[in-house]
């Protein structure tokens, strides 16, 4: 997988990991968004991420996976609002989340360096 961002910064392994672990939680329910995923259409894939989350109700927030799922499928579709209305999200999920926290140092100074962009 690869592609180009808006933010130098973004750490393209990291993206192919949340897709790998959204891929494997909801591979029977979301087949149609990884289908597209896999494909690169990452415009598509964010609609139908979209449709499927606001069908279900689903809090994006309370779940690090479908969070990170979400920032980088905005990102990846160039829908920048959506992006950095997730950063925000994320670093709001890490606040909260501090001693529980999955994500690595690493990416997530990747990550709060783009909210600072």
């Amino acid at each position: 997988m690869s592609f180009e961002s808006r933010h130098p910064s973004l750490n393209r392994l990291n993206a192919e990991c949340y897709f790998s672990a959204f891929s494997s939680s909801y591979s029977k329910e979301c087949s149609a968004i990884i289908r597209e995923i896999r494909r690169l259409d990452y415009k598509s894939a964010i609609l139908k991420f979209e449709n499927w989350i606001n069908e279900k109700g689903i809090k994006v927030k309370e779940n690090l996976t479908l969070l990170m799922t979400y920032y980088y499928l905005a990102e990846l579709s160039d829908d920048f609002e959506t992006a950095n209305v997730q950063l925000i999200n994320i670093s709001n999920y890490y606040e909260a989340n501090n001693s529980q926290l999955e994500i690595e140092d690493k990416a997530l100074g990747v990550l709060l360096a783009d909210i600072k962009k």
